[in-house]
């Protein structure tokens, strides 16, 4: 994580935090609905399949290998997250406030709900310092 871009987000500005330079796991969840696992998984077979397809006419790679910030991470397979390199399938973070955790672990991320800069969407990123700014404390 960046330090640089640690103790200047919304926990910050609203609660009169102190700044701070490092950050802790408190608290993860994987939570997952089967129902949008299956849908998800039907994707990536599908991606799969056109990328199968573009490969044999064009003879080449079609997509070029994406790195993140979170690759590296060496407890992915101990936390049972396999991702499909072949599809770029990334490990990506989301901040939020404690108010909001109920309805996404109900209903998932939804862009419905969810406003941002660049307006509606479901915003993540692969730098914990960069989630970190969206986070309020629990009161």
């Amino acid at each position: 994580t960046d330090p640089r871009n640690l103790g200047i987000g919304r926990d910050v500005r609203d609660s009169g935090y102190k700044g701070y330079k490092s950050l802790r796991l408190a608290h993860a969840w994987k939570i997952t609905s089967t129902f949008k696992r299956d849908v998800y998984d039907a994707q990536k077979k599908k991606i799969t399949s056109q990328l199968r397809m573009v490969k044999k006419q064009k003879g080449e790679e079609v997509i070029p290998s994406v790195t993140t910030k979170l690759d590296d991470w060496a407890n992915l397979t101990q936390l049972g997250i396999r991702l499909e390199e072949s599809v770029n399938e990334k490990l990506m973070l989301h901040g939020t406030k404690p108010e909001f955790l109920l309805t996404i672990a109900q209903n998932g991320l939804d862009e419905r709900f969810s406003g941002g800069l660049f307006g509606k969407g479901v915003y993540l990123a692969e730098d914990p310092s960069k989630i970190d700014q969206y986070c309020t404390p629990h009161p």
